[in-house]
């Protein structure tokens, strides 16, 4: 769905769940999308957060299952790999 407050949630804590892993060497974090996007001002505090984990050592990658329009489309691309569904 929409990029959201609760998408925002949803992040934070995935990404506090990964850094915990870093410890132990494993901190992947895999991003599913089916977005038609959402506010800018979100997006951009989305892609703030994605930049933060990347830094602190967790992997993201990002795995576009239907579609990221928009503000997904830069959240797909601040991922780092990325995947995506033939189609």
């Amino acid at each position: 769905g929409p990029l959201d407050a609760g998408t925002q949630s949803s992040l934070r804590r995935a990404v506090e769940s990964a850094r915990e892993l870093a410890g132990a060497g494993r901190a992947k974090l895999v991003l599913e999308l089916d977005t038609p996007g959402g506010e800018v001002e979100r997006m951009w505090s989305l892609a703030a957060q994605l930049d933060e984990a990347a830094e602190s050592g967790v992997q993201v990658t990002c795995w576009v299952h239907d579609r990221a329009l928009s503000a997904g489309a830069l959240l797909a691309m601040a991922c780092d790999p990325l995947y995506m569904r033939p189609q």
